[in-house]
């Protein structure tokens, strides 16, 4: 089964001290199932030029996110799919994920 990480799923393992549950549950997903957007990517290098700890930051990105997944491009089709009303419809029936809060 493919995953499509998420700001905060990938933010954790970049973290000093990460949940070490979900390092072991990330161990049992095989590297061709794991994807990002370059939304999250985006987003993750603006936290990083806006940190403290900016050139280690960076370098994390560079070095150990972008190698271990795959980052999906974001396009018009994307766009589509994301401004699809049907995603409200299914948050507003309760079937939205804890994550997705």
């Amino acid at each position: 089964m493919a995953y499509l990480f998420d700001t905060e799923a990938i933010s954790e393992v970049l973290r000093s001290r990460p949940l070490p549950g979900y390092l072991a549950w990330l161990t049992t997903v095989p590297r061709e199932e794991q994807f990002t957007s370059a939304v999250v990517i985006g987003e993750l290098y603006k936290g990083a030029f806006r940190s403290s700890n900016r050139e280690r930051d960076l370098r994390h990105i560079k070095e150990r996110l972008l190698p271990a997944v795959t980052a999906l491009p974001y396009d018009v089709a994307v766009a589509r799919v994301f401004g699809n009303p049907i995603l409200d419809r299914i948050r507003h029936r309760g079937r939205e994920s804890p994550r997705m809060r």
